[in-house]
């Protein structure tokens, strides 16, 4: 996991917004650490998957466009894919777009998506009794079950979700 704002970048974005919706200069890092796995010796070779929410949805779109020979695996839950949607059609990885059954507006918005993604496999999910941010109980363990499943099926690894996908948000 990571995070694709600075310390000071997330304090500044609490009072500013001013990075809120900067899905470009989050795709830039995210780039970054995908490279950078590439060129580690325990990791060099190994399929790569991305779970991106909100705007890190759309950094994950914008990255998995950019670096299709290297993400293999999409997970996106209540993304701003608006904010990559010239990008849609370059993305070649599997994708999975997981949306709260009471998020509306997410939902339309990724029902739009689905069809202008450019992988021949994707997916809308809805879970069902979640809003935008999957705090209702066992709404947030549903969709690390989701993402463990379609990260298995979809990088050719045993993805067991990690026990910290098992409970609830902070």
């Amino acid at each position: 996991m990571c995070d694709l704002l600075t310390t000071e970048e997330e304090v500044l974005n609490e009072i500013t917004g001013e990075f809120r919706f900067d899905a470009r200069l989050m795709a830039g890092r995210l780039r970054f650490v995908v490279d950078w796995c590439g060129h580690e010796p325990e990791l060099r070779g190994l399929p790569i998957g991305i779970l991106g929410a909100g705007t890190g949805a759309a950094a994950a779109v914008l990255t998995a466009a950019a670096r299709h020979d290297t993400v293999h695996a999409l997970v996106l839950r209540g993304g701003r894919l608006d904010l990559a949607w010239s990008d849609l059609g370059r993305v070649v990885a599997p994708t999975l777009l997981v949306a709260g059954e009471f998020d509306t507006p997410v939902r339309a918005g990724y029902e739009l998506a689905l069809p202008r993604l450019g992988s021949r496999r994707r997916e809308l999910l809805v879970v069902p009794r979640a809003g935008h941010l999957f705090v209702e109980p066992g709404t947030f363990a549903q969709l690390g079950e989701h993402a463990a499943r379609w990260f298995d099926e979809h990088l050719g690894v045993d993805c067991d979700a990690p026990p910290d996908w098992r409970s609830e948000p902070c």
